[in-house]
């Protein structure tokens, strides 16, 4: 569910909008991995700071990617998905909500065991996910822009989306 305040004309506080945002497939999915993993886009912005008195996310206009902005995501594995490895080009905090065998992977081979109530901070790195238990999993990431990342001098790009 997601519930959005704004101000009515006087500038009192209300709702503005009560919906429950709908999951839906990733894509690229194939057939199989859409049975077990969807993602919803619950809010988004494409200006920072961020414009609070614009309603263009409840009009339909989800901005494309982080640039300028950010996006609130929430997604849910099934036991047994994976992701394939990939780096956006953003700051992204990520919420386990609940799940018992989600694991991060980066592309040094490291995998971190992540629970519910963890925290992990992706800073432009190379990863992937993992749902190895018998039950599914939530996670929710905020994706903030960012500068361009640089390493050795060398501008990195997005990978595997």
């Amino acid at each position: 569910r997601r519930i959005v305040t704004g101000h009515d004309k006087k500038g009192t506080s209300i709702v503005i909008s009560d919906t429950r945002p709908e999951m839906g497939i990733r894509p690229g999915c194939s057939e199989e991995e859409a049975k077990i993993h969807q993602a919803a886009v619950l809010w988004g912005t494409n200006t920072f700071p961020n414009d609070i008195s614009s309603t263009a996310f409840l009009a339909g206009q989800v901005p494309p990617s982080t640039k300028g902005g950010s996006i609130l995501r929430a997604v849910d594995f099934g036991p047994g998905l994976s992701s394939p490895m990939h780096r956006t080009l953003s700051l992204d905090y990520g919420v386990v909500l609940f799940g018992d065998g989600v694991e991060m992977e980066l592309d040094n081979g490291e995998c971190v065991k992540v629970r519910a109530g963890d925290v992990i901070v992706q800073r432009g790195t190379i990863h992937a996910w993992h749902n190895r238990g018998t039950a599914w999993a939530r996670l929710f990431f905020v994706l903030m822009d960012a500068n361009p990342l640089k390493l050795g001098g060398e501008e990195m790009l997005e990978a595997g989306l």
